[in-house]
């Protein structure tokens, strides 16, 4: 039996892809714990997994306050200003212990600086894509003012990662990607087929192993017996950008004629708002289990999240993606360059988008089976990769020899 650690990040979307690889490790005899924000210690013991909880500078609503900015230099900045405080809360407990493995979330800058310190082989486990500047040739001026920003530095960037110091130079992250932070190994939650062309498909230090999907570790109630049998239209911006009511109510005016159910997940604020003015075809709830309503679902309106693209297209699911913010643009773009989705721009850039947008967008791709039958070759060929036990097995893989191959 092996000691792990895993330092997560504090938001649904990196906590649902990782409980798999988690709870599989634990079945195989691993001792695991994993450090994360209080508020989801149920999803990680339901992993089988220990947990300890991160120091009050890092909470879900820190995570998510940072990503709803859009602005890459300021979530830069809470990862780096969380790490000093996770550190200083956990390296003293990791040096007595001394794990046989660091495992981290690829944002989780803290988990591989922990790694280096203990001088043990560490695992990154990325649910995004890779930020690498080839990904941004799609939209270069909108990359470009991002690199610009981050390569101004803010004064409290700087503050904060000289504050990182004090763990020992030689622990400060150097190396490149950016994002994800790389590991002995890096493990991307992906599909290596809809990833955009990046330097990192190709090195045998990064495991494109496809998404991690499994419905035993997502717990949100869900009365099936509401749905009617009219072709079902799923919408859900995930739970950092639910607050985006304005969007939601455009989503209810646009689909409130169709003949169609809609199934708006709204989250707890959502639902206190929007409820009351629902249509007789909205169903508006504040949260579901995904990977069980997703195969009843014809048309899925989201984000463009990695995770919740990935799911959607496991299940032959076509999309309208609605971005948030350029991550999600890009992943967007995967999708709809694959044929299996249409992508509205316009929020990513500041513009609200329009209900009758909403609705010719939704209404062509249940109107186009050309959609759903492309969204399906995507499916099977995401059922083809390894997914979480791939993952595990690689971990394994360094635990065993120290290195990624």
């Amino acid at each position: 039996m092996s000691r792990l650690v895993y330092f997560g990040i504090p938001g649904l979307g990196h906590i649902y892809p990782a409980t798999p690889i988690l709870a599989e490790l634990v079945r195989r005899g691993h001792d695991v714990t994993v450090f994360n924000a209080p508020e989801f210690e149920r999803a990680v013991r339901l992993s089988g997994a220990k947990f300890v909880a991160y120091p009050p500078a890092l909470v879900g609503e820190v995570y998510a306050q940072a990503v709803r900015t859009a602005d890459f230099v300021m979530f830069i900045e809470m990862l780096v200003r969380s790490a000093a405080p996770v550190l200083a809360s956990t390296l003293d407990r990791l040096e007595r212990e001394r794990p046989d493995l660091v495992m981290f979330d690829g944002l989780a800058v803290w988990g591989e600086m922990a790694a280096s310190r203990l001088r043990v082989p560490s695992v990154s486990v990325s649910a995004s894509f890779v930020f690498d500047p080839a990904v941004g040739r799609r939209y270069p001026s909108e990359f470009r003012k991002t690199m610009r920003s981050l390569l101004r530095l803010s004064p409290q960037l700087t503050r904060d990662w000289l504050r990182l110091l004090r763990f020992g130079p030689r622990i400060v992250p150097r190396r490149l990607p950016l994002l994800p932070r790389p590991g002995t190994l890096t493990i991307l939650l992906a599909s290596r087929t809809l990833h955009p062309r990046v330097p990192q498909l190709d090195d045998p230090h990064f495991a494109f192993v496809g998404p991690s999907l499994d419905p035993v570790s997502r717990w949100a109630p869900f009365d099936f017996s509401r749905l009617d049998g009219r072709p079902l239209i799923l919408v859900s911006l995930g739970s950092v950008f639910a607050t985006n009511l304005a969007f939601f109510k455009d989503a209810m005016a646009a689909l409130a004629s169709l003949h169609a159910q809609v199934v708006l997940v709204a989250g707890a604020e959502g639902v206190k708002r929007l409820r009351a003015e629902a249509p007789e075809n909205c169903i508006v709830v504040d949260a579901i289990p995904q990977l069980e309503v997703l195969p009843r679902t014809s048309v899925f309106l989201m984000h463009g999240g990695v995770g919740s693209m990935h799911e959607s297209l496991w299940h032959g699911v076509p999309l309208v993606a609605v971005p948030q913010q350029l991550e999600q643009l890009v992943t967007a773009m995967t999708a709809q360059d694959a044929g299996a989705a249409i992508v509205i721009e316009d929020e990513c850039f500041g513009r609200r988008v329009t209900a009758a947008q909403l609705r010719d967008a939704v209404e062509r791709v249940l109107a186009d089976e050309r959609y759903r039958q492309r969204a399906r070759a995507l499916g099977d060929a995401l059922q083809e990769t390894g997914g979480w036990k791939e993952a595990a097995d690689r971990i394994e893989g360094v635990l065993l020899r120290g290195v990624p191959y």
